[in-house]
């Protein structure tokens, strides 16, 4: 995700909740006065993992578009500053519209991988390549264990998550006996 607040640091955690649907693929699930929304069980998971954490992390709203190149466009921008959206991304309100649709428990983590509207701001590859190499792992790890949180929360039935086909999952092989 791309930071667009001045106090987010390359690095941080983001946790959307709503999402602004600029992208359009969205519209083919609902009108676009319907908002894409982070599944409240999931979000409660992965604030509840960077709570325990003390990791550091940023709630609110993103805006998702499949604008390549926006950093150059003005209006665009304008109209993005308008919106009060504190990231910008490419994926979460489809992924979050398809979900409510479908009744998935979905939610989201994000990590500010750069700052386009600060002075220096823009990606490069360098800098992609340092994001990766440095925050990879430890995002991966928090997921696996989001899910597992997640997965327990839905288990004991707590409000907010879609409750059917919770099975224990079975072992990814079987052991030999």
């Amino acid at each position: 995700m791309r930071g667009l607040k001045r106090r987010y640091q390359v690095g941080d955690y983001f946790v959307p909740v709503a999402l602004i649907r600029g992208e359009g693929t969205s519209d083919f699930y609902f009108p676009i006065e319907v908002p894409a929304l982070a599944n409240f069980l999931m979000q409660r998971a992965v604030t509840r993992l960077l709570d325990q954490e003390k990791s550091v992390y940023h709630v609110g709203i993103t805006y998702t578009t499949n604008m390549r190149f926006w950093e150059f466009n003005e209006e665009f921008k304008n109209r993005l500053k308008i919106t009060k959206a504190q990231g910008i991304e490419m994926e979460c309100a489809t992924l979050f519209a398809a979900s409510y649709k479908r009744e998935f428990t979905l939610g989201a983590l994000l990590l500010v991988s750069d700052l386009p509207l600060a002075n220096g701001g823009m990606k490069t590859k360098q800098s992609s390549q340092f994001v990766y190499d440095t925050y990879m792992h430890d995002h991966i790890e928090k997921g696996i264990q989001i899910l597992k949180m997640a997965r327990d929360m839905q288990s004991r039935h707590v409000k907010g998550a879609y409750h059917r086909n919770i099975e224990p999952a079975a072992p990814a092989f079987p052991s030999k006996s």
